[in-house]
């Protein structure tokens, strides 16, 4: 999941890192239900979260939105 959003610097951090085999350069989907949100490209990475760069932005993000590597 999306914990934090920084619609300025257009960066969100997710729930799961390293320990769950997220990798910088990996890219993940936002969705809110049905709908898609946004891509993060993963910049940095933690053993428990990611931080990446928001991408193709069709809605702003928000903490709770669901994330996958694919849709």
């Amino acid at each position: 999941r999306v914990t934090k959003v920084d619609l300025k610097n257009r960066l969100a951090e997710i729930s799961i890192g390293a320990a769950s085999g997220v990798r910088q350069d990996m890219k993940f989907h936002v969705t809110r239900g049905d709908r898609f949100v946004c891509d993060i490209m993963i910049l940095d990475v933690d053993p428990e979260k990611a931080v990446g760069i928001l991408d193709l932005v069709q809605v702003e993000p928000q903490a709770g939105d669901n994330v996958t590597t694919n849709l």
